[in-house]
């Protein structure tokens, strides 16, 4: 991300503006206002303050987002939290905040942006938090990818959301990856009861086999484990054929999410 902030029309007295170390408690009390679970993890995350934005009033933190460039991809971003002081909602700020922040990406030559939003209250309409989240990120185009059911917790859902930054669409034929997966870790999902997440790599070597995937899965029960998220690139078909052969089934795309062309596809093993 860029020390400076794109140009963007905001109202007089407030400013859009890359967060600094003073700007940290300040934007975390924003945070916990909202999500004792999201405060949590940016209370880590944020040693890291790369790639964050501020909008203030007077010079006091009353809103925050940002954006962080996801690895292995062609210039793909998660969009951070994304929050603004509930003394300050109803005034159209946070709909300037996210335009400032969508200018930063095209700043930067983003080429899509992917959010993550509960959907705890979808059933209240616009009134909840995240039915209202839901309906400003639509308004600025992202659009909804896929939803994995009881990703939090039972009943609470995640859906995931993307928005094309760069227009120009640059897929290129390419040929199935080959190359065996080998199991890394599988780690607890922050701000979810008990769902986890495979992490794995590709491997010149033998990789890891179904037995290892059956030993993953059976330390997760251990833990008392809900459920086991997989990520795999579509053109993975090795990787795709090891999860499918230990249960986990097929759950949702993210289009064009290494690079276009290429999208994620999810796989979810229900314990």
């Amino acid at each position: 991300m860029p020390n400076e902030s794109a140009p963007v029309n905001l109202p007089d007295g407030i400013e859009f503006r890359l967060m600094q170390r003073g700007d940290m408690k300040s934007a975390l009390a924003v945070i916990r206002q909202h999500s004792a679970d999201d405060y949590e993890v940016a209370k880590d995350s944020y040693g890291d303050t790369r790639g964050q934005y501020v909008l203030t009033e007077a010079g006091k933190v009353i809103g925050v987002t940002g954006g962080r460039m996801i690895p292995v991809t062609d210039r793909a971003y998660w969009l951070s939290w994304t929050y603004l002081d509930e003394a300050h909602r109803g005034q159209g700020l946070g709909r300037a905040m996210l335009d400032a922040m969508i200018e930063q990406f095209r700043s930067i030559h983003a080429r899509k942006v992917f959010l993550s939003v509960s959907d705890q209250d979808q059933g209240m309409g616009n009134r909840g938090l995240y039915g209202k989240a839901m309906e400003l990120y639509g308004q600025v185009g992202f659009a909804e990818e896929l939803r994995h059911a009881d990703y939090y917790d039972h009943g609470e859902n995640m859906i995931a959301m993307g928005l094309r930054i760069d227009e120009e669409y640059d897929a290129e034929p390419t040929d199935p990856e080959e190359r065996l997966p080998r199991l890394l870790d599988v780690d607890e999902i922050v701000e979810t009861d008990d769902a986890y997440f495979v992490e794995w790599e590709f491997d010149d070597g033998e990789g890891s086999s179904l037995e290892d995937v059956d030993r993953m899965i059976e330390q997760v029960r251990k833990w008392k484990g809900r459920v086991v998220f997989a990520g795999v690139a579509a053109d993975a078909l090795v990787a795709q054929d090891l999860f499918v052969a230990a249960g986990f089934v097929e759950d949702g795309h993210l289009a064009d999410f290494y690079e276009d062309g290429i999208d994620e596809v999810r796989f979810r093993y229900n314990l």
